[in-house]
């Protein structure tokens, strides 16, 4: 649309490709006088040049802010239990659905049976393990705790909204037993 070499609108040009109307609103729009050479400028830097880490910042930010990772739940409460951090670290994981479960490792295509391998009664998931199985059931029992596991309110169908209700629900002392235990089973 602009003229060879040279800072001008090809008019002919530009009345040939678009309708009066357009046309004449293009020809109207004033061109710059000075004519740089175009550069490339990456504006997550200072100095305006691309490095790894800046680009790999701007890639995290984008992933994390995505929806498809971004996860509604009560995460204070799982850091605000009162449990040493590799607890609350077990409770986010499982959150975040990064425990290598056996339903897990399948669905990445590792070769495992399913079953669990304590009871070999159910398939082996995040809900299973903690809450389901009769190991789990009896430890939540010698805790003191089995009120908290059969509590009507706590009967989400996985084992993530169960952690955020229990976490929301009851004191940071009791979220952070149930922490431990999580951890010991």
């Amino acid at each position: 649309l602009l003229q060879e070499n040279y800072k001008a609108w090809n008019i002919a040009k530009v009345r040939n490709l678009f309708s009066k109307d357009v046309a004449e609103k293009i020809l109207e729009i004033p061109l710059v006088s000075s004519v740089r050479e175009d550069k490339v400028v990456w504006e997550e830097e200072r100095n305006e040049c691309y490095s790894v880490k800046s680009g790999y910042k701007l890639a995290m930010r984008y992933i994390i802010d995505s929806d498809k990772y971004h996860v509604v739940g009560n995460w204070n409460g799982i850091w605000k239990a009162q449990a040493p951090h590799k607890a609350r670290h077990l409770l986010w994981r499982l959150c975040r659905g990064c425990l290598p479960t056996r339903s897990r490792l399948l669905e990445r295509r590792v070769e495992c049976t399913l079953n669990c391998p304590v009871c070999d009664e159910e398939i082996e998931d995040e809900l299973h393990i903690f809450f389901r199985c009769a190991v789990a059931r009896d430890s939540w029992s010698a805790a003191g705790l089995s009120s908290v596991l059969h509590n009507a309110t706590y009967q989400q169908t996985n084992a993530m909204d169960r952690i955020f209700v229990v976490c929301s629900n009851e004191s940071s002392d009791t979220v952070g037993r149930v922490t431990m235990l999580l951890l010991c089973i």
